[in-house]
């Protein structure tokens, strides 16, 4: 065997051992109990291998007691990073992101609420993060509400728009004049057209890219007629007919596409696509 071939079996070896040895951390780990686990993660007592302890407990079928002890466990965390350093504080919320969202909803809202109006904005925004992929309750919307008013947090309202049913509960009209990007605002009108069509209804002239986005997504085809009734005041905004277009597509109104497409034509009479049209 020449020096290559030697060179090229010893890296194999190392790859392989490397991998064997991860292996056998692994199986040690899952020869602990639930409350062996949740402990040293309440003391930071981890391998590097942060995320292995985090894939242990997603592979267990935890108790309500289980589940008591690792609210315990994140709490203890918690309160420990207030006084940490950045760096730890930043491990602290690595580990916390991915707990919360393998406990039930009831629970994950439970733990996250109190951080969500938090003096520290990292702490608000961890919170944001926790409960992105969560139903909110009405209490932590209108928390949420709040604390938009107080530190201006554009992600308090998103995640508010994320949860259609809490819509209703802080104000459409509110967030609509508060929210920066269109595309939540038209989240907030999809879910006024769920919750209260009334005032989506009210809005749309004043809000006719967000409504038409919103009436798309929604794919309720009984909106057609509100839809088009919008485009005699907008035909001139290229953004708004770009989103009417996408939301007739969605509604299956191909007698109004078909009617665009010759608004087009006539009214770029130049362009290479009215000229295919034509």
């Amino acid at each position: 065997m020449d020096d290559d071939e030697s060179n090229i079996e010893s890296f194999k070896t190392e790859i392989f051992l490397d991998k064997l040895g991860r292996t056998v951390r692994y199986a040690k780990l899952r020869c602990l109990s639930p409350t062996e686990i949740f402990d040293r993660i309440a003391g930071l007592d981890l391998d590097p291998e942060v995320t292995d302890y985090v894939y242990r407990i997603s592979e267990l079928r935890l108790t309500g007691s289980n589940l008591e002890h690792l609210l315990g466990a994140m709490k203890n965390l918690a309160n420990r990073s207030e006084s940490s350093s950045s760096k730890v504080r930043a491990k602290i919320d690595r580990i916390l992101l991915r707990l919360v969202r393998l406990l039930p909803t009831d629970i994950g809202n439970n733990f996250a609420e109190p951080f969500v109006d938090h003096r520290l904005k990292s702490r608000r925004r961890w919170a944001y993060s926790s409960l992105r992929q969560k139903p909110i309750s009405k209490i932590i919307a209108v928390k949420l509400a709040n604390v938009f008013k107080q530190h201006g947090d554009q992600d308090a309202l998103k995640l508010i728009a994320r949860n259609p049913k809490r819509v209703t509960d802080v104000g459409g009209e509110f967030l609509l004049a508060n929210i920066n990007e269109e595309y939540w605002r038209a989240r907030v009108v999809e879910a006024l057209l769920d919750y209260d069509r009334p005032t989506a209804l009210l809005i749309a002239k004043r809000y006719p890219f967000e409504f038409a986005h919103a009436v798309g997504r929604s794919g309720d085809d009984s909106l057609v007629s509100y839809l088009t009734d919008l485009f005699p005041a907008n035909q001139d905004d290229m953004e708004f007919i770009s989103i009417y277009a996408f939301a007739l597509g969605k509604l299956g109104a191909i007698a109004e596409l078909e009617a665009l497409e010759c608004f087009i034509a006539v009214r770029y009479p130049n362009s290479q696509r009215s000229q295919s049209t034509a």
